[in-house]
């Protein structure tokens, strides 16, 4: 088959030992691993590698990733607070969902009973992120309520750190979260199966022995598919950073000013662009652009290819310092961030292929 481009390659066996790797990691602490596939819009493949490969619960924030997903036989959970408007759906298609809304939660128990249905709930509490999650001073009513609900059942507290306000996870913040698990547990007479006590941004609390005890699941997703944890950014030893590439094809080579000529204005995108006069330059235009990836992202493999910019289909290098002799129709390669990587995956127009 011929290959087309733009195209993202998907490497099959560095994905499913990325996966087993986070795996041991993480039963180190007794802790299981809730695989977030929404990076990759639930791709029904990708996600049976990573059940293949031992995990027993995902997580997505997208319902309608969920509802793809539905012949995977593993636990399945929402972990974007539920809309009213899909409670229908939630309660088909997930097994548990992360809340903070008593007023979600009594819909979700009123239409569970009025459909002889069951549904979990992970009471998220805000530790400090300012992301999604109760006050802590409020955790304990809102779990007294939910106990109350006769069509949910509490299952467990969950935290997320990093993702709003960039904070880090300690041992103190850690230690609080699970005082609110024993207080509830206790006072409840409640033993909690899924206490979620963050993401890929808690692996360093693992090997640093910082970790409390008692967390039973990380959400990871960032970790499995670019081998990466959060609060350094490093590449976790034993781990691959390069389960996906991202190849464009060459469709212009010129060599041009640096400086457009005539009045500038705005660009497509509604800024006002600066350029510095560099004299004329070596270009490639590739044939992807803004609306398929964020180029902020982007890595050349290539590092002496500088990335000048892009339009909505267009992407322009300069590669003027390059010991390489680019053509029309050579491939260009780049590594991703999690970010270019999420754009790539919602971009109909860039091709998947897995290797």
């Amino acid at each position: 088959m011929k290959d087309r481009y733009p195209c993202l390659t998907i490497d099959t066996q560095k994905l499913i030992h990325n996966t087993k790797a986070v795996i041991e990691i993480c039963k180190k602490n007794n802790i299981k691993v809730m695989a977030v596939t929404k990076l990759f819009q639930g791709n029904t493949r990708m996600a049976q590698m990573m059940v293949d490969s031992g995990v027993e619960c995902i997580g997505d924030a997208r319902i309608q990733n969920l509802i793809r997903l539905k012949d995977i036989k593993v636990e399945k959970a929402l972990i974007r607070l539920p809309m009213l408007s899909e409670i229908d759906l939630l309660v088909e298609y997930a097994d548990i969902s992360l809340n903070s809304e008593i007023e979600t939660i009594r819909a979700i128990s009123d239409y569970c009973l009025e459909h002889d249905k069951k549904h979990k709930i992970v009471l998220m509490v805000d530790m400090g992120d300012r992301r999604e999650g109760v006050n802590e001073e409020d955790v304990f009513s809102t779990a007294q309520q939910i106990a109350e609900c006769k069509g949910v059942e509490l299952v467990g507290l969950g935290v997320n750190f990093g993702c709003f306000g960039g904070v880090v996870p300690d041992k103190e913040s850690m230690e609080s979260f699970m005082n609110h698990v024993e207080t509830i547990e206790e006072k409840l007479n409640l033993k909690f199966t899924h206490i979620t006590g963050g993401s890929s941004l808690h692996l360093h609390m693992i090997w640093e022995g910082s970790l409390p005890e008692g967390i039973t699941h990380l959400r990871i997703g960032q970790s499995i598919n670019l081998g990466v944890e959060d609060k350094y950014g490093d590449v976790i030893d034993g781990l691959y950073g390069d389960v996906y590439k991202l190849h464009a094809q060459v469709i212009e080579k010129k060599t041009k000013p640096s400086v457009p000529k005539g009045q500038i204005g705005i660009d497509a995108f509604g800024n006002v662009p600066v350029f510095k006069e560099r004299g004329n330059l070596k270009r490639l235009i590739l044939g992807i652009g803004r609306q398929d990836v964020l180029l902020d992202g982007l890595t050349p493999e290539d590092r002496e290819i500088e990335i000048m910019g892009g339009s909505s289909d267009h992407m322009i290098l300069n590669v003027t310092p390059c010991t390489k002799e680019y053509s029309i129709g050579d491939i260009v390669s780049f590594e991703m961030n999690y970010s270019s990587l999420l754009s790539v995956f919602n971009s109909e127009y860039v091709y998947k292929r897995f290797i």
